[in-house]
């Protein structure tokens, strides 16, 4: 990305002076108050302009007006046309107050175009000009944003800190805005957990989930944490570093307390892997079948995410099972992927998956029965779709049909030899 110099552009223009009455207009502490009581005196119909009051307000008309603009042309996408409005409003040389909120927009649209270095700059900007803002603690927070997704990890880490810094040192704010600035703070923990968790830092990132569980943050309802969430994503942390013994626990204390929220599937599988580990199949396989229970909570918490998650965690866990060669166990859970919603490969590859591991138990009969499902299937799709067939869908068709020959080819020839057998004791 190429490197802006935001300061290049319009720096000067923001130092400008606004338009309005500067020391070359007239004020009630130079004129006698008696002056004041005409203001016609400083009007003419020979003058172009109004007079002083009324032009500053149609002033102020028009920089909303341009303001609006610039924010409508945003949200419609217009990024360019937005950029261009906001630029021509600071240089209109308007009030602080506009030059902060178009500053900021600015800083949003770079952020929407992924400028991140000219967006890192206009914040930088704005925390320059404007040091006793209020807005500086989301500022810093933007900023910290920004150096993470540019891979600026121990800068970013430092930004969050100042922001809790900044948090815990604000002052001069009504009473009623102090749940706000107690939420950045605790906004800024969360960020610092998850930068060391992006950066592969597992063991740190767990030390700041575990801070965030068991600190105490404040008693208002906008300070809350996702306590679900931040639970999930200590475990997390521990499976990635390997520390089984702290996700068997901990996956233990999610379960007792958030058995039905949506996070409960992921804590299950990762918990069940922990347990196969230990080579504890059954008790990692009833905690699959929990995951497939479906609870009512978390279905209605996105289906079709919620199936696919299922989906592509049972056929997982049933690979591990059929490594261990726990095949009783692998069909048990590939049977109960056929009860979802499954998309037409899914059904296909289910069904495939448990005419292998039946033929791995020699129940040949199952095995035949499940790869004429996929035949089947496969002949309704041809007529459906008019003989075209998705690659997958044809692969899984082809194989099932050499597996079925197979099979048949096989029985058939057990069949012979037991004849075989059989007469050859009768003639003995």
């Amino acid at each position: 990305e190429k490197k802006v110099d935001v300061a290049d552009s319009f720096e000067k223009d923001l130092q400008k002076p606004e338009v309005g009455p500067d020391s070359s207009w007239p004020s009630s502490m130079r004129l006698d108050p008696i002056f004041i009581e005409f203001p016609d005196l400083f009007t003419s119909p020979g003058m172009e302009t109004d007079a002083i009051g009324p032009y500053m307000d149609k002033r102020a008309e028009i920089l909303d007006a341009t303001f609006n603009l610039g924010t409508q042309y945003r949200q419609e996408g217009k990024l360019d046309l937005s950029k261009k409005t906001f630029i021509r409003l600071i240089k209109s040389r308007p009030p602080v107050r506009y030059r902060k909120k178009a500053l900021l927009q600015l800083a949003l649209l770079a952020e929407k175009n992924e400028e991140w270095v000219r967006a890192n700059q206009i914040y930088s900007h704005y925390d320059k000009l404007y040091p006793e803002d209020p807005n500086q603690i989301l500022v810093h927070l933007k900023m910290a944003d920004i150096l993470r997704k540019t891979g600026a990890i121990e800068q970013a880490l430092h930004k969050y800190h100042a922001v809790i810094a900044m948090t815990m040192k604000a002052k001069g704010y009504p009473k009623k805005y102090l749940p706000v600035i107690q939420r950045l703070g605790v906004k800024a923990k969360i960020e610092i957990a998850e930068t060391h968790f992006l950066d592969g830092d597992y063991v740190s990132a767990a030390r700041h989930y575990h801070r965030l569980l068991t600190q105490k943050h404040s008693q208002s309802d906008l300070v809350k944490i996702n306590k679900p969430h931040v639970h999930y994503k200590l475990i997390h942390s521990h499976s990635k570093n390997n520390d089984d013994t702290k996700v068997e626990k901990e996956s233990k204390s999610f379960l007792k307390d958030y058995g039905d929220h949506p996070k409960a599937i992921e804590v299950r599988y990762l918990y069940a892997k922990v347990l196969m580990k230990k080579s504890r199949n059954s008790d990692a396989l009833k905690q699959f079948m929990k995951i497939l229970e479906n609870p009512t909570t978390s279905k209605e918490t996105e289906p079709e995410t919620w199936t696919r998650l299922q989906f592509k965690i049972g056929v997982e866990i049933a690979g591990l099972m059929a490594k261990e060669l726990n095949f009783t166990s692998a069909i048990q859970i590939y049977e109960g992927l056929l009860d979802l919603d499954l998309e037409e490969n899914e059904f296909l590859e289910v069904n495939y998956q448990l005419g292998i591991f039946n033929e791995e138990l020699k129940s040949y009969q199952k095995a035949l029965a499940y790869y004429k499902k996929i035949i089947d299937r496969i002949a309704i799709l041809k007529k459906d779709n008019l003989n075209s067939l998705s690659r997958p869908s044809k692969m899984f068709g082809d194989m099932a049909e050499w597996r079925l020959k197979t099979l048949n080819w096989f029985e058939a020839k057990e069949s012979e030899i037991q004849r075989k057998e059989q007469e050859a004791q009768v003639s003995n």
